[in-house]
């Protein structure tokens, strides 16, 4: 067991590749969560308990690792059900959003996940563009076209949303990803069900963002 709580096989011919490089992948995800995408590999293979020269036998570059973390602790866990739920016209928007963000919150709410997030936007990891990128187009624009149906603001498909139209909604996205900041970045603790703050959220948003999207409307 290496410091990391990551077990090492040391002799690396025990495992086939592909598991021994998700092992690296596991255990880099816990330490760059810790130490930041400055932390060195050497760093990293002394926590393992292994030599640095291994992990770039499955790597080629830091950069290489840092990308197969991203992808791992992020892509791999997007769940295309969250679009299928938004445009589901059988649940009000309200129940729609609570259910969305209930198991989006479930998803990232953990300490690698929020730690990473935080850490790969400093850090300027390119991965994180791509990631905020979906978040844009499958989660924050088709939030933007259900709002505009719901309220009467124009057929949902009938223009791209505005820029302004999708910071509205990333006000309830960020309200979310706060709930996280607070647990494993500050350190708060909660004795609020997290199903229940995040139902806290969405009323609170939905009580003030109407009026809120009626004015760029208007404005527009």
């Amino acid at each position: 067991m290496s410091s990391l709580g990551v077990t090492i096989d040391r002799q690396s011919g025990r495992l086939p590749p592909e598991e021994r490089r998700a092992q690296i992948i596991r255990a880099a995800a816990q330490f760059f969560a810790e130490h930041g995408f400055d932390g060195s590999t050497r760093a990293l293979a002394a926590e393992m308990g292994v030599t640095q020269p291994l992990i770039y036998r499955h790597f080629k570059t830091k950069e290489d690792l840092i990308e197969a973390v991203f992808k791992d602790v992020f892509f791999s866990r997007w769940n295309p059900e969250w679009e299928t739920l938004i445009s589901d016209w059988s649940l009000s928007l309200e129940e729609r959003l609570i259910a969305l963000y209930v198991d989006y919150a479930r998803t990232i709410i953990e300490s690698i996940w929020i730690r990473l997030f935080m850490y790969a936007g400093l850090h300027g990891v390119p991965t994180h563009k791509r990631y905020l990128n979906l978040v844009d187009e499958r989660i924050i624009e088709p939030i933007v076209h259900a709002m505009r149906r719901e309220y009467g603001l124009g057929q949902d498909n009938q223009s791209p949303a505005t820029r302004a139209e999708m910071d509205l909604v990333w006000q309830l996205h960020g309200a979310i990803f706060s709930i996280g900041i607070k647990r494993y970045v500050f350190g708060s603790k909660s004795t609020i069900p997290l199903a229940d703050l995040v139902e806290s959220a969405v009323r609170t948003y939905l009580q003030g963002a109407p009026a809120t999207l009626r004015g760029l409307h208007q404005a527009g």
